[in-house]
């Protein structure tokens, strides 16, 4: 068959090395994405030997020659349910999988504000935006359905258990989903994986090893950025073989008419939104590999942490903005997209939730004065601190409908 263009990605067991055995820990997953890119590249870059400060009588420099290899490239993609699943475990995450089910709670979450008894048919709770007007509903693991909603009581409730003031209400991933929970990785090596780039017309395909993500931005409408860092880069002959598997074309990626956002209280209408994976990574050349190779042979986590931050620029100036930004206040975040395509025959929305239970204003400043009639906030950057209370500074949570992502066999 004729060669296609494509970018393909495929999780590593561990970071692979120039020369690195095709057999455990080194193995590639046979889970692979095939990325609807809007752009993709992975880079050689090569340093060089620069020998023009030797005395040799010469008035030019000898040839260059190659030192060694810093592999890098982007990608640029729409914010596709399946996809945030790789390019997550690869930005400092890891992602833990469990199959839906009818206690199985998703990302959505609420408190009661009082006592329920058993068999209730109203749940009075702190808020009901996120949740859908009729579904099923888990506390403390047993499952109960609701009819109606009002802004705070979920109404015509049955098989309603007994719960305290103060229970968390999550809603239901339900059977046939599958539910992501990411939280950060706490490693030695980076999580990585293996990137081939097809050109098609131009026969040949550009493969790289041990590449990971060291920044993941999202926005509110749904663009996704990544820059990856790497370790090896190689050419190969073109590959006329493979049939990529993309995303289906009728399942859309998240939108901004999609995204809920719950923030500060108080604070001005919101103009935009996004957000910031920092994930340090370094390539290390170990001097541990015994065949001479131009190439680093590790990949691991830098000492700063990995890091969330973001913008939230605001339409219209307010002084709850501007008080927490002084004082570096603490409040609880969430950003909600919930699309408006369900996963299989489930009728469940692919859906993520990004918690920041202890976000931070850290930067911004009232808009330029003027003659206009509003005036906002051009810039309001915050920043995810971690909190005692929930244990962590942010976790990301996904309903979609991948299975797996390493599969090493």
């Amino acid at each position: 068959m004729p060669a296609v263009d494509f970018i393909e990605l495929s999780i590593e067991e561990s970071p692979v090395y120039d020369g690195a055995p095709a057999a455990a820990p080194y193995r590639v997953s046979t889970d692979k994405l095939y990325l609807p890119a809007r752009s993709g590249v992975i880079r050689p870059s090569p340093q060089h030997l620069d020998r023009s400060d030797e005395l040799r009588g010469l008035l030019s420099a000898p040839a260059r020659l190659i030192e060694t290899y810093q592999p890098s490239g982007a990608l640029s993609v729409r914010a596709y349910a399946r996809i945030l699943t790789w390019l997550l475990h690869l930005s400092g995450f890891t992602g833990v999988r469990t199959a839906g089910g009818t206690t199985v709670p998703d990302g959505n979450a609420t408190q009661t504000t009082a006592i329920v008894a058993a068999a209730a048919a109203t749940v009075p709770v702190v808020d009901t935006s996120q949740f859908p007007s009729t579904g099923s509903l888990v506390s403390g693991g047993t499952a109960f359905t609701y009819t109606g909603k009002t802004a705070t009581s979920f109404t015509g409730c049955t098989s309603t258990p007994g719960m305290a003031s103060g229970a968390t209400v999550n809603g239901v991933a339900p059977t046939g989903t599958s539910k992501w929970v990411f939280d950060k990785r706490d490693a030695i090596d980076a999580k990585t994986a293996q990137i081939r780039i097809n050109y098609a017309t131009e026969q040949l395909l550009s493969l790289g090893n041990g590449y990971a993500v060291s920044q993941l931005t999202l926005n509110a409408l749904g663009e996704v950025a990544a820059e990856l860092m790497g370790l090896v880069f190689k050419r190969q002959a073109v590959d006329t073989t493979t049939v990529p598997a993309m995303v289906a074309q009728s399942i859309p990626p998240f939108r901004r008419r999609e995204l809920y956002l719950r923030w500060l209280t108080g604070g001005g209408r919101v103009a935009d939104f996004n957000l910031t994976i920092a994930n340090a990574v370094e390539r290390v050349n170990s001097l541990g590999v015994a065949s001479p190779t131009p190439y680093p042979d590790a990949l691991e986590h830098g000492d700063e942490q990995v890091q969330v931050t973001g913008s939230i620029p605001k339409r219209i100036l307010d002084a709850d903005d501007v008080d927490a930004l002084l004082s570096a206040a603490t409040f609880a975040a969430l950003a909600y997209w919930r699309s408006t395509a369900t996963i299989a025959v489930t009728g469940y929305p692919y859906s993520v939730w990004v918690d920041l239970p202890a976000c931070q204003y850290v930067d911004g400043a009232p808009g330029e004065m003027g003659n206009k009639r509003r005036y906002g906030m051009d810039s309001l950057d915050f920043f995810a601190a971690h909190s005692e209370t929930a244990g962590y500074d942010a976790r990301v949570v996904l309903v979609n409908d991948v299975a797996a992502i390493e599969t090493f066999v």
